[in-house]
């Protein structure tokens, strides 16, 4: 039996092998997901394994996607883009690409174009939903604590927004207050990092983080009459565009969102309506 794995530093709560294992069982696939929780040290390891024969593909998450570039021998157009890879196809070739750019345009397209968007956060995340909002925003604003990185990034994408700036950390809340869109990127689930009362009545909320229950900020948006697309929508997103990268029919999407739904007992919701 082949396998799938996930490669990442402390994700023993991902849920990714949820997703991938249902859709294994319910359609008869002799594989099988794993996780490959390692540190720099490991990844040598890893890429033995990846190299070995007997792994179909592998997704990679933080801080391994910078690496997963590195090794790829050929990358798709929002790898090369953002220089992250979320998906490692190994053979005679190791191919790299980034659905977390597809999986966020196809939610994102679902409600845009976007005059005014805030981005709080310039990591690898904040830059992989940049890219997909590329020729659906308009002007783009960036907050995040160290400011030097976000002022690197808002640099890399001069040119291809109208506007793309960097905002003080401090100001966000008043910039929140002005965007049809927020999206984020920082690991804020028990606080919320905008104060969603100064939101725009029709403000939408992309906010890629998740757990078995919707974040303070999920929760406080939802409870506002918001829309949201939360972290389990972006990771089931971004799971369905990798499907036909594998060679799998994009109906099987159904069973990698029940595999999300039997592990978090819950429905996977983008704007407030079923994922599917």
């Amino acid at each position: 039996m082949r396998t799938m794995f996930l490669i990442g530093h402390e994700i023993s709560h991902s849920l990714s092998p949820a997703m991938w294992n249902n859709l294994f069982e319910r359609t008869a696939r002799p594989l099988t997901y794993g996780r490959r929780d390692v540190d720099a040290n490991g990844l040598a390891a890893v890429l033995d394994e990846l190299n070995s024969g007997s792994v179909f593909a592998a997704n990679v998450t933080m801080p391994h996607k910078s690496w997963a570039t590195s090794i790829a021998d050929e990358l798709d157009e929002a790898a090369r883009n953002t220089g992250a890879v979320n998906l490692l196809q190994p053979g005679s070739a190791m191919i790299g690409s980034n659905t977390d750019v597809s999986g966020a345009r196809a939610l994102l397209e679902d409600r845009g174009p976007f005059e005014t968007v805030l981005v709080l956060g310039a990591g690898g995340t904040a830059t992989a939903l940049l890219e997909s909002l590329v020729g659906l925003a308009t002007d783009v604003f960036i907050a995040n604590r160290t400011v030097a990185r976000a002022d690197t990034l808002a640099a890399s994408y001069a040119g291809r927004f109208a506007t793309v700036e960097t905002i003080d950390w401090e100001v966000r809340d008043a910039a929140s207050a002005t965007a049809d869109l927020v999206v984020n990127t920082v690991p804020a689930v028990t606080t919320n990092p905008i104060d969603v009362a100064s939101l725009k009545p029709k403000a939408l909320i992309y906010d890629v983080m998740y757990r078995n229950q919707p974040t303070a900020l999920q929760q406080a948006a939802t409870e506002q009459g918001l829309s949201v697309a939360d972290g389990l929508a972006h990771l089931a997103a971004q799971a369905i565009a990798t499907l036909p990268l594998l060679g799998f029919d994009q109906g099987e999407s159904v069973w990698l969102i029940g595999g999300l739904e039997l592990a978090t007992e819950r429905p996977v919701l983008a704007w407030g309506e079923p994922l599917g």
